[in-house]
């Protein structure tokens, strides 16, 4: 739920032209400017290992004597700088990226990032191993300094993958700014919409209205540091990717500020109109589609705007009308704004891992007086893929 706003506050610095979505991201982060792209896997002697097969790579105990003797040897023999480089690279084998990734495929997941959080990739177990997104014992400069020391994904630009890439924005957003990122989002997107409830932590005395949270017996751990820890402790790192703490009344103003192409509630122009358009249209080329995300099955015929999940000809699930735009939160927080009926709808929970039961349940009824008949009139005109560009006129928050 917080990659949108990092998103808005992103097209904000770049009305004001401070930043441009095609900037690279060194202009702004050095630490960045000289990334890898992974390749494999290696043992300490340097043998390679195929993608996802770590169990596979051949190690010292395999091999003959003189095997053992002439990989030593060479060993011994690289230089200082590359024996440095091989350990800082944590066993990786990997080339120079051939270009730099630009802030607007850092919005739209293209960057070549990973995100960690057991996926099974290397390069996810080593941003686990790093504990990247332990942002309560990170600062900013330990993150980017260890995120350049693990190769990318893929090349910038070839592939979808749900990534640290808002995170990294955050931070680029901050220098861009020159302050905090929680100050610029308070000042140009919060004390706009009266989000006065939105923070990266909340008070002590208004931890009795946190709702618990609701784990899976293997999480009781990570539940207890989210509900308590993480809400009453201002983070050292604040993230672009995650980490707000909100209401549902909160976040339904910022959701129909969406629905009204950038206004707030009492007209004031948040985000221009031609940027709430782009954020909320599908920016994935079409060789970077369908995208996939882990535990969720590839999104046919739906698209990826900047931060936000858009609705095109293939409905993500059967209560998802054409042109439908959202996004959801780690403990099965979501919103959905629908174009077509004039609708914002917020739903909050708090579960861990993930779980889609809360949109099953609630869509169909939210959406059942007209979701139907809108959909048979979008196959009368031979509709197909919508973005955001339907009128706003309902502007109740509910």
């Amino acid at each position: 739920m917080t990659k949108p706003i990092t998103a808005v506050l992103t097209l904000q610095l770049a009305e004001e032209g401070k930043l441009s979505l095609d900037d690279e991201i060194a202009m702004y982060l050095p630490e960045l400017a000289h990334l890898t792209v992974y390749d494999g896997v290696t043992d300490f002697f340097g043998q390679a290992g195929p993608w996802g097969s770590l169990q596979n790579v051949t190690t010292p105990t395999d091999r003959s004597s003189a095997q053992k003797d002439s990989a030593e040897a060479n060993f011994r023999a690289t230089s200082k700088a590359d024996s440095e480089l091989l350990a800082r690279r944590q066993g990786f084998l990997s080339h120079p990226a051939t270009r730099n990734a630009t802030i607007r495929e850092l919005l739209t997941h293209t960057a070549g990032f990973a995100y960690g959080d057991n996926l099974g990739h290397p390069v996810d177990d080593a941003y686990d191993e790093a504990l990247l997104t332990d942002f309560y014992g990170h600062t900013e400069i330990d993150f980017l300094r260890t995120l350049a020391d693990i190769p990318l994904l893929t090349e910038p630009g070839t592939e979808f993958h749900y990534s640290l890439g808002f995170d990294v924005l955050g931070v680029l957003l901050g220098r861009v700014g020159k302050k905090p990122l929680d100050v610029l989002m308070k000042e140009k997107v919060f004390e706009l919409l009266s989000m006065h409830e939105t923070g990266f932590f909340i008070p002590m005395k208004k931890l009795w209205r946190l709702a618990p949270m609701k784990v899976a017996e293997d999480m009781e751990g990570l539940g207890a540091k989210l509900t308590e820890l993480s809400a009453t402790e201002d983070p050292p790192f604040k993230s672009g990717g995650g980490g707000l703490i909100s209401t549902a009344q909160d976040y339904l103003k910022f959701a129909n500020m969406l629905l009204r192409k950038g206004k707030s509630k009492e007209g004031r122009q948040v985000l221009g109109e031609k940027s709430v358009e782009a954020m909320t249209s599908n920016q994935l080329l079409p060789h970077q589609l369908p995208y996939h995300m882990a535990g969720f099955p590839d999104f046919e015929g739906s698209g990826f705007g900047y931060g936000v999940m858009v609705v095109g000809d293939g409905e993500v699930s059967p209560s998802s009308p054409l042109g439908e735009v959202s996004w959801a939160g780690l403990a099965s927080n979501s919103w959905w704004i629908s174009p077509q009926q004039d609708t914002a709808l917020v739903a909050m929970t708090q579960v861990i891992p993930f779980d889609r039961t809360l949109e099953d349940l609630v869509k169909p009824f939210f959406y059942k007086p007209f979701l139907h008949e809108g959909n048979q009139k979008e196959e009368e005109k031979g509709g197909g893929s919508r973005s955001l560009r339907g009128s706003a006129e309902r502007l109740e928050e509910v």
